[in-house]
């Protein structure tokens, strides 16, 4: 087996991409972004736009957000490329009289209608996908979304990806902990989002974990010389037309 042993990058594939998340499915529920900050998300949505109509999580991994969603009164419709997760959402929330359901996705475009939601919510997703991909994602968001209808993306804050990097002694596959295989910050964001059609309502750095959330909280931090981590990256956009 050392003969074959060659240190090299991880070409991720569908098939590839699916195996792994399968695997992190099983992982506790507080390793989830979602799980411990989805209430924070949607606060954050809450203060921009209303959290009503119909909602679709796309990448719903678990469902950790859904079940935030559901419990705030929204109807919701989960997505993902990964058959096990879906299936454990589809138990977990059959019983929900807003789920509206989840389905598995294989290749894009989905076979689930244009226009069809008022919201659509990507959370901790598009740092996961490689260039092959990431145009296919954004036209997908935005052609399930109806006109008018409002974008929800997170993402890491211009994270330094080759510190987050890990080998595996068998095989010598070199690649992100979780996957990770692009960076953004806030005019990046921006400016891809932009030129999908959509219009920019709030694009922030955040911190989701930060006790002392608000605005005058975090100066008054700073002007202690406290450093205030933005370790999160949040927008919130409009399909077409104009931003209020």
């Amino acid at each position: 087996m050392s003969s074959e042993f060659r240190r090299h990058d991880v070409e991720w594939t569908p098939e590839k991409v699916a195996r792994f998340w399968d695997w992190l499915s099983t992982f506790p529920p507080e390793a989830y972004f979602s799980h411990h900050s989805g209430g924070a998300i949607l606060d954050f949505v809450a203060r921009h736009v209303p959290l009503e109509g119909r909602v679709l999580d796309y990448g719903c991994g678990a469902g950790y957000l859904i079940e935030h969603l559901l419990g705030r009164g929204v109807h919701v419709h989960g997505l993902d490329f990964s058959g096990s997760s879906v299936e454990r959402v589809r138990a977990r929330f059959a019983s929900r009289p807003n789920f509206e359901g989840a389905t598995h996705v294989i290749e894009l475009p989905s076979a689930l209608p244009a226009g069809t939601f008022d919201m659509v919510t990507c959370i901790e997703v598009i740092e996961h996908l490689p260039d092959a991909w990431l145009e296919s994602t954004l036209l997908e968001l935005s052609r399930l979304l109806r006109p008018g209808g409002t974008l929800v993306v997170t993402t890491p804050n211009d994270e330094k990806l080759e510190a987050n990097r890990t080998m595996c002694p068998d095989c010598g596959g070199v690649f992100h902990n979780y996957q990770h295989v692009r960076s953004w910050n806030a005019a990046r964001l921006e400016h891809a989002l932009a030129g999908r059609g959509f219009r920019t309502i709030a694009c922030e750095a955040t911190n989701f974990s930060d006790p002392a959330p608000s605005l005058l909280r975090r100066l008054a931090r700073r002007l202690r010389g406290q450093v205030v981590a933005q370790p999160h990256l949040s927008f919130v956009g409009r399909k077409g037309g104009t931003t209020p």
